[in-house]
């Protein structure tokens, strides 16, 4: 019994800050500027995935979709919506303690800006930027952006 909890414990330290790791090792931060706007104006937001191993890592970089959402405080994530992608595969290898940086605009809407849609503006409020990088690497934090009247 003890060399089988003892073959878990190396094989749970062997898989430590590895790809298939729950966060694989990355830091995911966001940031928002300006933090106040009101709807239609646009808000610069950062998405920094920075590599927390001890060893590179390959992630993939095409800046669509957005590496970010924007939610109520309740958590519903109410924007942005969809946008015209391209399907090509950007990659980049980031050493240990290298980040890199995804920039994108905001206007306060919902809409996607696809043709045939319409953009719907948010209401006056609070909301938080949530950014991510994949659906393993959850968010270190979120902003508050502030949607004026």
């Amino acid at each position: 019994m003890r060399s089988a909890t003892a073959l878990v414990i190396v094989l749970l330290a062997a898989c430590r800050d590895t790809p298939t790791a729950p966060d694989g090792g990355l830091n995911v931060a966001v940031a928002a500027s300006p933090t106040s706007i009101r709807a239609g104006q646009t808000t610069s937001i950062s998405v920094t995935v920075t590599n927390r191993t001890s060893r590179a890592r390959t992630i993939e970089t095409n800046p669509c979709p957005p590496r970010f959402q924007i939610a109520t405080p309740d958590g519903t994530v109410v924007g942005p919506g969809g946008s015209i992608c391209n399907a090509l595969s950007i990659q980049r290898t980031l050493q240990p303690g290298e980040s890199f940086t995804f920039h994108r605009d905001w206007s306060g809407d919902t809409g996607s800006g696809l043709p045939g849609t319409t953009r719907t503006m948010l209401a006056p409020g609070t909301y938080y930027v949530v950014g991510y990088h994949d659906d393993n690497v959850r968010p270190d934090h979120s902003v508050p952006v502030q949607i004026l009247p």
